[in-house]
């Protein structure tokens, strides 16, 4: 087997440590031809570029592309750790395309490609599939990944005073006097029971717009705080061509509402936005059973990818019964983004046939809450929401102390211990337990902590977990490929 690269660099050269590493590794190949005929659908296909800047992204993405005259067709090999929760102590990103001597010479112009409609795989078409796989879309999510948990961080921290509940300025948000956002009507009816107040950056200063908003004080409600997280790490994750991957929109008249041509925006009720993250404008890309493109209400596609394709997901938990059932209105919902997961949670997901499978659980889990609360009162119920906020597995062979101190005091010991142990293991389910979420202000914690301090809170109405669709893997992951590529040419 023979092995070349286009450019000798220093970073190809390490890539060649890489593939005698792939030697030794079990990946999944796959080979192209089962994957043709999958054109590509968003906005810039890949046919507009060269083969040459395809192969410029590819590495710059963590590919290495081998020539092997012992095959053939070309075969594609995705790294078996890159959605892993955990990489394994040195992990290098090794995913393989390996092509036949033929195709490398259609790369470098020495023959001439075949046509489209072909029956003959070109180098071509190759390059595409290896760009749109799911070993690009993981090593693009390892980038946001990074990007996202920083953001996070930094908003987690004790020191961060600048993003506040806004209960005091009766607003959805209130950015002051950050430079680069105006004022704008807002592009839905309704709100969320503050002003109609949206904002949306100037297009020309589109990466100091966002920017600013890490450096000026901001008011927002749970739901737009976790939009400004995620734009702030799409910020660092196109830098300098944030504009260039935003920036193609026309400006879309509507009766009775304006509609802005900005792709960032900030205010209420998204979906019917033009949010670059979940606006009506934005494009998922998961393929369904039938290769049908599907949201992802579930969660299960990300869940048969793995725990890395889970961070930065965002979604929300929210009443049962509707508003009228709230007793605490800054606490109606917590929307949040995913931070943490693992396999073990995961695999809880799948088992319950996505997050819709957990209503039954979580309804029987407020039932339990409001009846231990009666039994323990709300000192009590409050010292069990503090163990699970530290994401603990909750103690099945005995009461937790504080409660069971109650409990002696109330002489009901026997009648909590049924209560206690039928609510333990429901709260335990490594699918509650274990996905740590972002909740804006209050930082990240398990998502059984806020099931359960929900009931504390509104003990009138169970609440549910649902997934938002957003568009890592689609509209974000398309515009970072067309950034890079347009750079190319």
């Amino acid at each position: 087997m023979q092995i070349r690269f286009l450019m000798l660099s220093k970073a190809n050269l390490a890539r060649l440590v890489v593939i005698y590493l792939y030697m030794f590794l079990t990946v999944l190949t796959i080979s192209v031809p089962a994957l043709a005929g999958k054109e590509p659908s968003w906005v810039n296909p890949l046919d507009r570029y060269s083969m040459t800047c395809k192969e410029r992204v590819l590495h710059e993405l963590g590919w290495t592309i081998v020539d092997d005259a012992t095959i053939s067709s070309p075969q594609l090999s995705h790294d078996p750790y890159c959605f892993a929760a955990a990489q394994p102590n040195g992990w290098l990103p090794h995913n393989v395309l390996k092509l036949p001597p033929a195709f490398w010479d259609e790369i470098l112009g020495k023959v001439q490609s075949p046509k489209p409609g072909s029956p003959v795989m070109s180098a071509n078409t190759a390059l595409d599939i290896a760009l749109r796989s799911d070993g690009s879309q993981c090593m693009f999510q390892q980038k946001f990944n990074r990007d996202i948990r920083g953001t996070i961080d930094w908003l987690s921290s004790w020191y961060n005073v600048l993003y506040q509940f806004p209960v005091w300025t009766n607003k959805d948000v209130w950015l002051g006097d950050v430079k680069y956002w105006h004022q704008v009507g807002c592009v839905t009816k309704g709100g969320n029971g503050g002003s109609d107040t949206c904002y949306a950056p100037e297009q020309a200063h589109l990466t100091q717009a966002i920017e600013n908003l890490e450096k000026q004080p901001v008011a927002v409600d749970c739901s737009v705080g976790v939009d400004l997280a995620e734009y702030i790490a799409l910020a660092r994750v196109f830098g300098p061509q944030l504009a260039a991957a935003f920036g193609d929109f026309p400006f879309r008249e509507r009766a009775n509402s304006p509609v802005l041509n900005a792709r960032f925006y900030v205010g209420h009720d998204a979906y019917e936005s033009p949010s670059a993250l979940m606006g009506k404008y934005s494009v998922e890309t998961f393929n369904g059973p039938h290769e049908e493109v599907t949201f992802d209400w579930s969660g299960r596609a990300r869940a048969a990818l793995g725990p890395q394709a889970f961070i930065g997901a965002m979604g929300d938990i929210k009443s049962a019964y509707g508003p009228k059932f709230i007793d605490d209105a800054n606490n109606k919902a917590e929307n949040f983004i995913i931070d943490d997961v693992n396999h073990e949670a995961l695999a809880a997901l799948m088992t319950a046939g996505g997050v819709q499978g957990f209503d039954r659980s979580l309804s029987e889990i407020w039932r339990l809450a409001e009846k231990l609360r009666d039994e323990v009162g709300p000192a009590g119920l409050e010292s069990l929401v503090e163990l699970v906020k530290f994401g603990e597995i909750l103690p099945t062979d005995g009461l937790p102390l504080p409660i069971r101190v109650i409990a002696a005091m109330n002489r009901n010991v026997t009648v909590v211990k049924e209560t206690y142990f039928n609510l333990a293991p429901l709260l335990n389910n490594p699918f509650l337990r274990s996905t740590k979420v972002y909740v804006h202000p209050l930082g990240v914690e398990p998502i059984s902590y806020h099931i359960l301090r929900l009931a504390l809170i509104n003990p009138r109405t169970p609440f549910l977990i649902r997934f938002n669709y957003d568009t890592i893997h689609g509209e974000i992951f398309n515009r970072w490929l067309k950034v890079k590529l347009d750079r190319c040419k």
